[in-house]
């Protein structure tokens, strides 16, 4: 439960960015195949958490390089 709570979280970070809730989803299917994130087994969740930090690694680089 508590990676459900941490996807969460990367998610409002991702928003908070700049992204619009259709492009997470976007993400999160191209990642799993499904936008459903609460019956995710152990290894989705963990891909998923990747996935989501490196978006926002992404975004906060790209925000430095335009300042």
């Amino acid at each position: 439960m508590e990676e459900i709570k941490e996807i969460q979280d990367l998610i409002k970070q991702l928003n908070n960015l700049g992204y619009f809730p259709y492009q997470v989803s976007s993400i999160i299917q191209e990642t799993l195949g499904t936008v459903a994130i609460n019956n995710l087994t152990t290894s989705q969740q963990s891909e998923l958490i990747e996935t989501l930090q490196d978006y926002i690694t992404f975004a906060i680089k790209c925000r430095k390089s335009v300042k």
